[in-house]
């Protein structure tokens, strides 16, 4: 980054800077423009680098294109470019730039199913997530190999009946009692009394990121459990949408205090890179993947190298860029964020 150099302040008399309140809001504002200028020189310094680089080397041109075709944000796609190493031929970088988001993605294992967990998880996220059909296909597979008498199933949705009658067909079938929570003295009490199941599953109402209910209740979550069981949050991330949406709805969410995250709507996502990008970004655990309605079959285990394959699978023509198209958005200004290491 470009030094510069440090503003002068104006020489006033002590009495008469005393008298003048403008005079410290003056020099608030020039020392927030100075540090804007400095930003915005770092960042056009970092992306002339970048374009220089990216004109070196083709490779990276390619990396970048498919990884912006793909979902990824121009943030994250820069730093894997420019991280390239040198290859004989583009399928190679093709193969390596799988294996970059394959190992960087955390992907729970068979032996870390939430349907083999134990203690209470609470699926959270935005509405029409699909969180009580993720519910009920859990519960199903949780039911058939530990016993329905090992479940407990509450739902905090209680503006929605239509939610809440769906989960009550599916407890129906299971042989399992759904129970309603409208408060946090009510969840209290109903996590008590399932002390003794193996795994208790909360379905939560759908909120959007500005929502002024979305802080109750993700503090009604956090002081529910007992001191030795906890309620762990597990954030859903619907796979069709931009992943700007989705860093907004996992920032909103409490990314950070998730025991993790589950995929869904596979089946719905045209690209799936935005879905990885914010998993990436937020070092977020994927816990399974969903893929349609049925319960319960569309529900899986993720596999890092399934979803890295199909996050760069090829694009219609229409929606795809072109090398020249991919080293200008390349030259943009990085955007500050916490992107995974590659």
């Amino acid at each position: 980054p470009i030094a510069m150099p440090s503003p002068v302040a104006p020489a006033v008399a002590p009495a008469a800077a005393a008298a003048s309140p403008t005079s410290e809001q003056l020099m608030a504002e020039l020392a927030s423009l100075r540090a804007s200028l400095q930003q915005q020189i770092s960042s056009l310094s970092s992306s002339v680098a970048t374009s220089d680089s990216m004109r070196r080397n083709p490779l990276q041109t390619r990396v970048m294109t498919r990884l912006l075709t793909g979902g990824f944000s121009v943030d994250l796609a820069r730093r894997i470019a420019l991280r390239t190493p040198p290859m004989d031929s583009i399928e190679e970088a093709d193969a390596w730039l799988q294996e970059v988001i394959s190992l960087n993605l955390r992907c729970a294992g068979p032996q870390d199913s939430l349907i083999d967990a134990t203690g209470v998880f609470a699926l959270v996220g935005p509405t029409g997530v699909g969180k009580t059909t993720t519910v009920a296909k859990l519960a199903a597979r949780f039911a058939v190999k530990y016993g329905a008498s090992a479940l407990g199933l509450i739902t905090l949705d209680a503006y929605r009946i239509a939610a809440h009658e769906q989960l009550r067909a599916y407890g129906r079938i299971l042989g399992v009692p759904v129970h309603l929570a409208q408060d946090g003295a009510t969840l209290r009490e109903l996590l008590a009394s399932m002390r003794g199941r193996r795994l208790v599953l909360v379905d939560t109402c759908g909120l959007g990121p500005r929502d002024d209910r979305l802080g109750e209740m993700l503090g009604m979550l956090a002081h529910a459990g007992a001191a030795t069981q906890k309620v762990q949050p597990v954030l859903l991330l619907n796979a069709s949408s931009h992943a700007e949406t989705l860093d907004d709805t996992a920032r909103a969410w409490g990314a950070a205090d998730a025991a993790g995250t589950i995929l869904t709507k596979l089946d719905e996502a045209a690209r799936i890179g935005g879905a990885l990008d914010c998993a990436l970004r937020h070092k977020l655990k994927l816990l399974a993947l969903t893929n349609g309605q049925r319960v319960p079959e569309d529900i899986h285990h993720p596999s890092a190298r399934l979803l890295a394959h199909l996050s760069l699978k090829p694009s219609a023509q229409h929606f795809t860029l072109a090398d020249e198209e991919s080293a200008a958005l390349a030259s943009l200004p990085a955007v500050a964020s916490g992107a995974a290491h590659a």
